[in-house]
């Protein structure tokens, strides 16, 4: 199982073999391995509360964190495999698997950030109608929360600042989504950020709210266990559309149940296929689930995004396995991106590694 990256309010006390401890649902919990090991966290898909902790009473692991939506429990554990082993022979265990991450990683389009004329832009705007869209409807869109699942958000940003946004870190339990990676950042200000205060970057959503869920780490990486969480806490706060610009080359049955439970929900999810042609051209997840390989656009559970360029070429770092399937949206592959230098210059993040791999707003399908 891979890593991925990212539910809920009310405190939450797990007692499990004679150990308790009291977290919110979808925040990670503190634990230590014992001394001398490297602790190893897993994921535990469950029936009943009753079977976890009949499950757990003898394996000495410990639960971190719980879904309970998903019935799946995150523990950790310095003896991974004897307790794996023992949890897939447990009834009421469905599954026992090691975290899955998802990492964002740096975008070819930066590079040529520091060439691109001040001109070009945000030329995506054009590319997509975008400019075209009347004011009543950019207005309208005020009724619709949009939720970034990513590294946070500098909430200094001019772009982000005047939309006030809604805030919640899955690591912590608290609002404080500070980005020390800038991925999030950007990803948010071209998903949602302002189109009427004049500064920054002019994002896809029009008045859209902005729901900030940080659940990556200062790398950019997480779990799916991570995004399972930040998909809970989106979906239960009221977002109507999730966006997930983070890839991984495998799926975990955690993140297949969070997908699940934000279709369940009637929310719309889009997420990245991906800018690794150079590196194998893979398959990427969880847009693979979103619109599986060869579907061609036709059932899927989502939006899955890829990039173009300003002519509407494909740009030539973009993952290509899904091309079948995919819906697709002409993104700011390349010069846009140069507003990723504008928005470094802004913020107080040490580096603003990546533009988002979707845009939030798909245009073209």
């Amino acid at each position: 199982m891979g890593r991925l990256r990212w539910v809920a309010a009310a405190g939450l006390v797990v007692v499990v073999g004679g150990v308790v401890v009291s977290t919110p649902p979808g925040r990670t919990g503190t634990a230590r391995g014992t001394a001398g090991r490297i602790s190893t966290r897993l994921s535990v898909g469950y029936d009943s509360d009753r079977a976890l902790a009949t499950a757990l009473r003898t394996t000495g692991a410990v639960v971190v964190r719980r879904l309970s939506p998903l019935h799946v429990a995150e523990v950790t554990t310095s003896t991974p495999q004897r307790v794996a082993t023992a949890l897939r022979r447990a009834p009421g265990i469905t599954f026992v698997q090691r975290a899955d991450t998802r990492v964002s990683v740096a975008d070819p389009g930066l590079a040529l950030a520091s060439m691109t004329p001040r001109a070009v832009w945000e030329w995506q705007a054009r590319a997509t109608h975008a400019d075209a869209v009347p004011a009543s409807v950019l207005r309208a869109a005020s009724s619709l929360l949009i939720a970034v699942i990513d590294t946070g958000a500098d909430l200094t940003a001019p772009d982000l600042a005047a939309k006030t946004p809604l805030t919640y870190n899955t690591r912590t339990g608290t609002g404080d989504v500070r980005d020390a990676n800038g991925h999030g950042t950007f990803v948010a200000s071209i998903a949602a950020g302002s189109v009427t205060n004049g500064d920054g970057i002019a994002g896809a959503g029009g008045d859209a709210q902005l729901l900030i869920v940080k659940a990556g780490n200062a790398h950019g990486a997480f779990t799916d266990v991570d995004e399972a969480a930040g998909i809970m806490y989106a979906v239960d706060h009221g977002a109507k559309i999730i966006n997930l610009s983070v890839g991984g080359r495998t799926t975990s049955t955690t993140e297949q149940r969070g997908i699940q439970y934000a279709v369940d929900h009637g929310v719309l999810v889009v997420a990245a296929v991906g800018n690794e042609y150079a590196n194998g051209d893979p398959v990427e997840y969880p847009a693979a689930l979103l619109q599986p390989a060869g579907s061609n656009g036709v059932g899927g559970a989502g939006l899955a995004v890829t990039a173009s360029t300003a002519t509407g070429s494909s740009a030539r770092f973009r993952s290509t396995p899904l091309r079948r399937s995919i819906l697709t949206a002409r993104f700011p592959a390349r010069r846009a991106a140069s507003t990723a230098t504008r928005a470094a210059r802004r913020s107080r993040h040490r580096r603003l590694r990546a533009p988002p791999r979707s845009s939030g707003r798909p245009t073209r399908c």
